[in-house]
């Protein structure tokens, strides 16, 4: 998702991962939510030199079991 541009607003994403692991690149200039819910992993957002906008936000939402969300840039 390095070269999409989203539209100013939320923009939802979502995602379901059982037994696995995402990663997501994205810009650095996007401000990113995570409300997914887990269980035996987690979210961890890696992205350096980031100057987020707060008009861009990706929303990432859905369950994560026994798997790990990633985003770098």
């Amino acid at each position: 998702m390095r070269r999409t541009d989203i539209p100013v607003g939320e923009t939802p994403l979502d995602v379901d991962c059982k037994f696995g692991g995402i990663e997501l690149y994205v810009p650095a200039d996007w401000t990113i939510k995570c409300l997914c819910s887990t269980f035996m992993g987690g979210y961890e957002d890696k992205r350096w030199e980031r100057e987020e906008n707060p008009q861009k936000v990706l929303v990432i939402r859905g369950t994560l079991s026994w798997s790990g969300l990633v985003v770098k840039n």
